[in-house]
């Protein structure tokens, strides 16, 4: 946790930190915040991303598997997290221009030490935001639920169910 200036990168960083302590995010965030050397504006874009991106991972997952070429899991948790904070500005956030967003993806995919996936970050991260709609068949109906409400299915069927 050190003295992070860059909202998009601090929101990259505490994602990876919240998944590989496996931390309850609002505690992880007040000791990540605490740490970071954010104006009051960027700390609030910060705490955006890195909240939307909890709650919309399943979608966000879902947009991104359709646009990338690779599984996601064999993607470098740090460039997962990227993928993740650049698709959420772009489907998200009015106020950045989704070129901004890849702009600034692509410059974190090399902050974060993995130069060599720059490339994939631009495409994948284009390909979205010249047709952000999400484009697949879905299973069921819980799937697609569970998919566009980014609440795990078993959730979804619970709530069905009652």
């Amino acid at each position: 946790m050190n003295g992070e200036r860059d909202p998009r990168l601090a929101a990259v960083n505490a994602l990876g930190e919240q998944e590989r302590r496996r931390a309850y995010s609002d505690a992880l965030w007040d000791e990540f915040l605490s740490g970071a050397d954010l104006s009051g504006r960027d700390a609030a874009l910060a705490a955006r991303l890195y909240y939307g991106v909890l709650q919309n991972r399943i979608l966000l997952d879902a947009h991104l598997a359709q646009r990338c070429d690779l599984p996601l899991k064999k993607l470098h948790p740090r460039v997962r997290n990227v993928l993740r904070v650049g698709l959420y500005q772009i489907l998200f956030c009015d106020r950045i221009p989704a070129s901004a967003a890849v702009n600034e993806a692509v410059k974190e995919t090399r902050l974060v030490g993995v130069p060599r996936a720059a490339g994939l970050v631009n495409a994948v991260l284009r390909r979205a935001a010249a047709s952000p709609a999400l484009e697949r068949d879905f299973a069921s109906e819980t799937e697609r639920l569970s998919v566009l409400y980014s609440h795990p299915e078993a959730l979804v069927r619970l709530l069905a169910a009652d």
